[in-house]
C-alpha cells in the first residue's frame, strides 16, 4: 500500500495542473508558489490560481509532500501581459527619461 501511495505521489509531483506560457516581451514565463514567489514572479505578467493544483493538494494532503510541492512551486500560473503596466514600466526606465528629452527637442 506504502508502494501504491508512494508511485501515486511522484506521479502527481510530475503532473502539475499549472503550466508554463509563452508570453509576448518575455518569452516563457514559468509558475510560481508560496515559496520561489520573489524569484520568479514578473511585475507586468497576470497571474492566476491553479484551481487543479488546488484540488490535487487537498486530495493528497495527508501526503505532506504533494500540498507542499504544489502549493509551494506552482499554485500561481502566468495567464497575459499586463499592457498598461508595461508602458508604465517603460516610462519610468532610463529610455523613457530619454525619449521624453528626445521630444522636448521637436
Amino acid at each position: 500500500m506504502k508502494k501504491i501511495l508512494l508511485a501515486v505521489t511522484l506521479a502527481t509531483m510530475l503532473v502539475s495542473c499549472a503550466d508554463n506560457k509563452v508570453l509576448p516581451h518575455y518569452g516563457e514565463v514559468k509558475t510560481y508558489g508560496l515559496v520561489d514567489a520573489s524569484a520568479v514572479k514578473l511585475p507586468c505578467v497576470n497571474y492566476e490560481v491553479a484551481i487543479g493544483n488546488v484540488i490535487w493538494s487537498a486530495i493528497f494532503a495527508p501526503t505532506v509532500a504533494v500540498p507542499i510541492y504544489m502549493v509551494g512551486f506552482s499554485i500561481m500560473e502566468p495567464t497575459s501581459v499586463d499592457e498598461l503596466c508595461m508602458i508604465k514600466t517603460f516610462d519610468e526606465t532610463e529610455v523613457g527619461n530619454l525619449f521624453r528629452e528626445y521630444e522636448k527637442t521637436l
